[in-house]
């Protein structure tokens, strides 16, 4: 986990021994001395936009590792929905702890954030899995995250306050189509000047994923 007193030469020597057993296996950074294939932030540290480099998050449920019995600080699912937002968009992956009991068991907690988890990714799995990228613009939102893929801009709205959200894509561009994933209403927005204003729609949606399609 972490190398403290390794030396270059056992780091060298481990990823040697990894890769000759698993030559696709990737090897993250707390091997040390630069022997890894991607950056492991440290515990519970989220990315703030993507910096170019593969990177790992490491984030627990609550403020535990293992199973801590007095350890009630339970993050809820829109956090770590939340945080899988932030880590998508920023080009990153997600890795997401939980701590058994000593049974083998999961808390009643864990399980109600990883079920609600679930029915999250499974409504947006386009804006979550195959291919995605992270956020084109040189700016962040204080109404959410942006991410790409394609032709395609998903926009993770994580503050349901805002009635409006506006985006600047560029004389250039032209709107197709913009939709929220998983919800049949129609989204309404006018494009001037290469600047979007959408018209949010009041949903019961954890965190709502809105699509643009650009023509080109």
């Amino acid at each position: 986990d972490f190398p403290h007193d390794i030396t270059k030469e056992q780091s060298q020597e481990l990823r040697a021994l990894v890769k000759s057993i698993q030559p696709n296996c990737q090897i993250n950074s707390r091997i040390a001395h630069d022997c890894c294939d991607y950056e492991s932030l440290g515990d519970n540290v989220l990315p703030i936009a993507p910096v170019g480099e593969n990177l790992e998050c490491l984030i627990t449920l609550n403020d535990t590792w293992g199973y801590k019995k007095q350890d009630n600080n339970w993050k809820s699912a829109k956090d770590v929905a939340t945080i899988l937002c932030r880590t998508l968009t920023s080009d990153a992956s997600l890795l997401l702890n939980v701590g058994p009991m000593g049974d083998g068991s999961l808390t009643q907690e864990t399980i109600e954030i990883l079920k609600s988890m679930g029915e999250w990714t499974k409504l947006n799995s386009e804006a979550v899995y195959d291919g995605i990228c992270g956020n084109p613009f040189p700016t962040m939102f204080h109404w959410g995250f942006v991410a790409h893929k394609e032709r395609c801009l998903y926009l993770y709205v994580t503050d349901d306050a805002n009635r409006e959200i506006s985006l600047t894509i560029g004389e250039g561009n032209s709107v197709e189509n913009i939709s929220v994933l998983g919800i049949p209403e129609a989204v309404s927005y006018t494009l001037n000047n290469g600047i979007i204003n959408i018209v949010t729609i009041r949903t019961d949606l954890m965190i709502p994923v809105y699509k643009i399609e650009l023509k080109h």
